[in-house]
Formats: C-alpha cells, sequence, structure tokens
C-alpha cells in the first residue's frame, strides 16, 4: 500500500458525509417564542452578541422583539431543530450568570406553533 492508498483510507466517504447531510436535512426546523421580562432593557440590549454565542449550538438563528406597552418585556423567536438541546442551554445552571448580567427575569414563558 502506497503512502498516497494510506491517506485516502482515512478520509471520511463521500457516502458517509452525505448520510450526515441527510440527517441533519431530515431533522424539521421549528420556530418557538421566548418571553420574559427585564431589569434594565439597555443592559440586556448590550448582551445581543452573548446571546447569539450562546444559542448558536442549538439554534440557526433569532429575532428579537419588544413589547410596544412594556420596554423591559421581551420576545425571542428562535429557530431550531433541536428544542431538548436548546430548553438544555436555557435551562443550564452554567449559564445562570448571563442571565443576572443581562438582567433576566423569571419565569421565561415558551411558545411554540400550533398547525390549525
Amino acid at each position: 500500500m502506497t503512502v498516497k492508498e494510506i491517506q485516502c483510507s482515512r478520509l471520511p466517504k463521500l457516502k458517509d458525509i452525505q448520510d450526515r447531510q441527510n440527517q441533519k436535512l431530515n431533522k424539521a426546523m421549528a420556530t418557538y417564542i421566548f418571553r420574559h421580562k427585564v431589569g434594565n432593557i439597555d443592559t440586556w440590549l448590550k448582551g445581543h452578541e452573548d446571546r447569539v454565542k450562546l444559542f448558536s449550538p442549538a439554534s440557526s438563528g433569532f429575532r428579537t422583539f419588544q413589547d410596544a406597552d412594556d420596554p423591559n418585556s421581551i420576545l425571542l423567536m428562535v429557530e431550531t431543530d433541536d428544542i431538548e438541546k436548546l430548553g438544555a442551554v436555557i435551562n443550564d445552571p452554567k449559564n445562570q450568570q448571563i442571565k443576572e448580567i443581562h438582567t433576566v427575569l423569571e419565569p421565561i414563558t415558551m411558545s411554540a406553533e400550533v398547525k390549525v
């Protein structure tokens, strides 16, 4: 066996790569709404990049909204294909410090789309 053959045999096979891509595509993307209040909207808004990093392992992205009647009440519309993973990120005790820095107030209410 030549060096070139050995190196090629260690590379992932195209079928394996395609199978992993198909598994990702087969997971349905869903939108979830998270609503909560914050102690200080300016402090919370400054933490946007922290939230992007925090949610990125479990989300393809999110949009941020603010209540018209209450500037300290926000809503996140989050896209995910793994709600369990996203829930684990949100509820992970290691992330409590980020919630405190961003002045997040409990409860955090989650809503899911209803198919009608």
